[in-house]
């Protein structure tokens, strides 16, 4: 099988989104969904690249990084300031008709301890 690179969003897929702007995050009390630890342990022992992405401010870097270090959550890069619009993932297809590129919506404060890739 080949590497699974997943990209994962913080507020409302690993911790909990508790609303507003960017400026209330240091009011927050930071909330690790329910085995979101666990899950992105076996995706690390399996191998996956995982990106967080956030539409976090690039100032609040620090912070977002603290906080995702706090809670045990390792990662391969950290994309920040994405905005709070719709994402859209485009990819190729392989030459054998394989796709390459998928998107998965969770209720938001679920977590992703429940997810099978």
């Amino acid at each position: 099988m080949e590497e699974k690179i997943i990209f994962l969003d913080i507020d409302g897929c690993l911790v909990k989104h508790h609303g507003g702007s960017s400026s209330a995050l240091p009011f927050w009390k930071t909330e690790l969904l329910p085995d979101v630890k666990k899950k992105l342990d076996e995706w690390e022992v399996a191998g996956y690249q995982i990106i967080i992405t956030t539409g976090r401010k690039e100032s609040y870097r620090k912070f977002t990084e603290n906080q995702l270090f706090e809670c045990g959550i390792a990662y391969d890069q950290l994309v920040m300031g994405l905005g709070r619009g719709e994402r859209v993932l485009i990819n190729d297809k392989k030459l054998d008709g394989t796709i390459t590129a998928r998107a998965i919506c969770i209720d938001r404060n679920d977590g992703i301890g429940g997810l099978e890739l």
